[in-house]
């Protein structure tokens, strides 16, 4: 069981279904979205805490937090999160994935060599998907990570790349790809 805490829904469904694509084993996902960025910031040692309790008293496996760099630098914001719960103690390992630039550059990994190198991949992918005439709602993310390729997304988008083994190695870790 893998507990997820996200910036929006649409982080939510392409996540749970990136992570349950990345598992070797059935997983069970238990997300919350935060409703941006700031409020994830806020908002994560609580949800962490909730992990310690789920389903019969027991605690998530594993939890994840993801958020965007939004064009800020990667590592500075990994330790700010961790430094957020600098003094707790939980009995599964807490990920901090921090995403370069947005969750939708990673969207963008079949059709883009560097997705990551766009400013606003968020933009990129909506207007892509308005010349087809689709809306970018949760149902679209989640559909659009479930037909990526992993492969091309690995190659593509270095962001992303620690990320499958995060999922499936049950060694508690610091920060996400350490």
């Amino acid at each position: 069981m893998i507990g997820l805490i996200v910036e929006s829904p649409k982080d939510e469904a392409a996540l749970q279904e990136l992570v349950k694509r990345c598992s070797v084993v059935a997983t069970t996902v238990i997300s919350r979205p935060c409703g941006g960025k700031k409020k994830l910031i806020s908002r994560f040692p609580g949800f962490l805490e909730e992990f310690r309790h789920v389903k019969g008293g027991t605690s998530v496996d594993k939890a994840f937090v993801v958020c965007d760099a939004d064009q800020k630098d990667v590592e500075e914001e990994k330790g700010r999160l961790a430094s957020k719960i600098a003094t707790r103690q939980y009995a599964f390992p807490v990920k901090y994935c921090v995403i370069v630039q947005e969750l939708e550059a990673w969207l963008l990994a079949d059709e883009m060599d560097n997705p990551e190198g766009i400013v606003d991949p968020k933009t990129e992918l909506e207007n892509r998907l308005s010349t087809k005439g689709v809306s970018y709602t949760p149902e679209v993310a989640r559909r659009l990570a479930s037909e990526l390729s992993l492969e091309k997304l690995q190659q593509r988008c270095p962001s992303f790349r620690g990320f499958p083994q995060s999922v499936i190695n049950g060694q508690a870790s610091t920060g996400f790809g350490s």
